[in-house]
C-alpha cells in the first residue's frame, strides 16, 4: 500500500521538486501553497506524513504542526524545511515535528537533499 505524503510550500518550484522526489519512490502525493490549505486536506484524506516549510503566507509551518497535532486519532509525522535560523531543532521537536532541516545553499539543492533524510523519517509511518 502506498503512503501519502502532503508537500507544503508556498513557492511552486520548490514544491513541485520535493513531490517529484516521493512520487519517483511510489509515494501518492498531495500538495498545498500554504499552512490553511494543507490542514483542509489532512482533514478531508488520510495522510501519512507531512512534509512543510516554515514561512508561509495565511499559516506557517509551525500553526500546521500545532494544528495537526492537535487533531483527533493519529496525527501525520511531520517534517519542516527552512533557509532560515528563525526557529531551533528543540523547538519543533518540543512540538512534536520529527525533524528541521535547515537547507543553506540554492533553492533546488536545499529542498531536493532534505527528501533523502526525510525519505528514511516517514518509511516508518
Amino acid at each position: 500500500m502506498s503512503s501519502t505524503v502532503l508537500v507544503v510550500d508556498d513557492e511552486t518550484e520548490i514544491r513541485d521538486t520535493v513531490a517529484d522526489n516521493f512520487r519517483k519512490r511510489g509515494c501518492t502525493v498531495l500538495t498545498a501553497a500554504n499552512g490553511a490549505d494543507a490542514l483542509r486536506l489532512v482533514n478531508e484524506q488520510k495522510v501519512q506524513a507531512v512534509v512543510t516549510d516554515v514561512r508561509m503566507p495565511r499559516m506557517s509551518g509551525l500553526e500546521l504542526l500545532d494544528q495537526l497535532k492537535g487533531l483527533p486519532g493519529d496525527s501525520p509525522a511531520v517534517v519542516l524545511m527552512s533557509g532560515y535560523a528563525d526557529v531551533t531543532i528543540d523547538e519543533v521537536y518540543h512540538r512534536g515535528a520529527e525533524a528541521l532541516f535547515h537547507e543553506p545553499g540554492s533553492r533546488h539543492g536545499r529542498k531536493a537533499s532534505a527528501f533523502g533524510a526525510w525519505r528514511n523519517v516517514f518509511v516508518a509511518a
